[in-house]
């Protein structure tokens, strides 16, 4: 498990540190270090090395712990390694490598089931906070960039209309369940809230359709179809309800016949709110003579768009069927894990540097100048959320830990931190954090000269060995 040297002190034994205060200082009131930030220590008399704490108000420092012989090292030029326990998502303890950690792996609260925060576009829905969740930025799909539904679904007959076509992918729409109200029922159950929705059969074929409970959502989803009325219960040409709560539901094709219309309650068995999708597909007759369009092979095991298949006919030319794609040569640029090996551009231009945040960086990218980075298949193997969804201020922390590389700043800092010369500015190096922190118990180096005993602060205090 990747040690985050700004994190390491978390589970040092006999020192608990807690959660940071955002409570604001009084106007004019100065500290003596940061209130709670912890920093490496040397024990009296033995050089043996620990953490201590800054108080709460800022007055001053804590007592420099473990200090039990636990850590002994006599070489002041070689800070010793704390030994920690491997953190664990859903202990209820922040720990190196972890955004967060909540004490569950619920995947509908703030706190992800892979201890990452929740935020709009990760493509699950934080009920509560978010409407909708798709994981992408188009506004025109039912589902904001800003994770709410554009118009809350209809609840009354004759529903919201749905342009249903012959393209094999089907006609979507999101909704959810907390607008809504209990309104309809069908013969296999349906109680609680609903919505309702509207087709006219663009020719003679078959319908399938589909419910999807959106990631988090506790629903027992239920889908009920009438032909020619809405209101109408003998008018019910399909019914389904065979998962339990927060399970899809897929209708067996039903025959439609050209130019009539159809309703579709989307409904359930409780009041739970939570987000839905819901998938119309329709199939014409002569669908399974040749080969259809492009298809999409529900496993979520396969990454990349070799997700995407095409639809072929079955043996007994019964039906259409989804035949996987097979994984294609990587495309630099465009975002998608093409070949299927997990990573996004893999042997291409690395999309920027280590110590800079952005997209998910490759192990084998490339740099400006040719060859790979040794450095970013370490951050990637500790922590593969690096290179799998985004390269964030936690894997720019990583290489200054785990690579050691004293040299990686951030903004405009004069010169690099492990080197003497020109007084540096608090702040200069971004989300490190390391300049400001020196400043604050040595403010030479930021008023007069940044000079060797500057540099070796970087070691002692911010943790980065500077090579």
């Amino acid at each position: 498990m990747l040690m985050r040297w700004w994190m390491v002190p978390l589970l040092v034994a006999s020192l608990k540190v807690v959660g940071c205060s955002e409570e604001p200082k009084a106007e004019g009131q100065k500290t003596a270090c940061v209130p709670r930030k912890t920093t490496f220590c040397r024990c009296p008399g033995t050089g043996e090395g620990g953490w201590q704490t800054c108080q709460e108000d800022g007055a001053g420092l804590g007592e420099c712990l473990p200090c039990d012989g636990s850590n002994l090292n006599t070489n002041p030029d070689t800070p010793p390694t704390p030994t920690f326990d491997e953190a664990e998502c859903g202990n209820d303890i922040k720990e190196p490598g972890e955004q967060c950690d909540d004490g569950n792996l619920d995947d509908a609260d703030a706190c992800l089931s892979t201890c990452r925060r929740a935020k709009c576009g990760d493509g699950i829905v934080h009920i509560g906070v978010e409407e909708c969740d798709d994981g992408n930025d188009d506004n025109t799909d039912g589902c904001t960039d800003e994770c709410e539904i554009l118009t809350p679904p209809s609840e009354k007959c004759p529903g919201d209309v749905l342009q249903v076509t012959a393209d094999p992918a089907g006609t979507r729409v999101q909704g959810d369940f907390k607008a809504l109200q209990p309104n309809h029922e069908g013969s296999c159950g349906g109680t609680g809230r609903d919505a309702v929705y509207s087709f006219v059969a663009p020719g003679d074929g078959e319908i399938i359709v589909s419910l999807a409970m959106l990631d988090g959502a506790k629903a027992d989803g239920v889908i009920h179809v009438r032909a020619g009325s809405c209101d109408a219960k003998d008018k019910e040409v399909a019914c389904v309800n065979a998962g339990a709560a927060g399970a899809n539901e897929s209708s067996d094709p039903f025959v439609v016949t050209k130019g009539s219309t159809y309703f579709v309650f989307v409904d359930s068995q409780d009041d739970t709110p939570g987000g839905f999708s819901l998938r119309v597909r329709f199939r014409p007759d002569e669908a399974c003579e040749g080969q259809g369009g492009p298809c999409e092979v529900q496993d979520l095991k396969i990454k990349g768009q070799c997700i995407l298949g095409t639809l072929v006919c079955s043996e007994d030319k019964s039906s259409l069927q989804c035949e996987p794609g097979k994984p294609a040569e990587e495309v630099c640029g465009n975002g998608f894990d093409d070949d299927c090996d997990g990573f996004v551009d893999n042997g291409c231009t690395c999309a920027h540097d280590i110590c800079s945040e952005g997209t998910a960086l490759a192990p084998d990218c490339k740099l400006q100048g040719g060859g790979t980075d040794p450095c970013i298949a370490k951050v990637c193997e500790a922590d593969d959320y690096c290179c799998a969804v985004e390269w964030d201020d936690q894997c720019v922390g990583a290489v200054l830990s785990f690579c050691k590389i004293g040299t990686c700043i951030k903004e405009e800092c004069a010169h690099p931190l492990c080197q003497t010369g020109a007084k540096l500015t608090a702040g200069c190096d971004g989300a490190v954090k390391c300049v400001e922190t020196i400043c604050k118990t040595d403010s030479f180096c930021c008023g007069n000269t940044w000079d060797a005993t500057c540099v070796d602060k970087v070691t002692s205090i911010c943790g980065i060995p500077c090579k």
